[in-house]
């Protein structure tokens, strides 16, 4: 039997190792595995910047050359000064219900900006408008798409 709230998924857009990437979480268990520096802690500092913020951001593991920053997780783009990258995090509330936590980073700033997205317009607390589907980079066309 599945428990709500869950989470079902977590989507990412211009992050390293995770260019555009959706993430189904299996209800009960899901591992990450692969190679040495394929992009599996990423997905747990990922997790913790949305849930938690940068401002108190500790990488889920520590580099070899220096500490992890927020900045440094976003896909980089030659000739342009600013880039951006997004996460996003679909919370199942009910069968078939989402609300979506989300951050997006910069990749000149170490602080992360987080957002919600809903079906209303309204954000009291315990009022959310759940989404009847899910909110995934998959749904995007990503040519001249600018998300800011």
């Amino acid at each position: 039997m599945k428990k709500y709230p869950r989470i079902y998924s977590l989507s990412t857009i211009g992050i390293i190792h995770h260019q555009k990437n959706d993430y189904i979480f299996h209800p009960y268990c899901t591992d990450f595995i692969g190679d040495s520096d394929s992009g599996k802690s990423i997905i747990a500092d990922l997790l913790q910047l949305i849930f938690v913020g940068s401002s108190v951001f500790r990488s889920a593991t520590i580099p070899v050359k220096d500490r992890r920053e927020p900045d440094g997780l976003v896909l980089r783009s030659p000739g342009k000064s600013l880039d951006y990258g997004y996460a996003f995090v679909n919370i199942e509330i009910a069968n078939g219900q989402f609300v979506t936590v989300s951050a997006y980073l910069e990749s000149t700033s170490k602080a992360t900006h987080p957002f919600i997205v809903q079906a209303g317009l309204t954000i009291e607390q315990d009022d959310f408008a759940p989404c009847r589907s899910l909110f995934m980079p998959s749904i995007f066309k990503m040519t001249n798409v600018s998300f800011h």
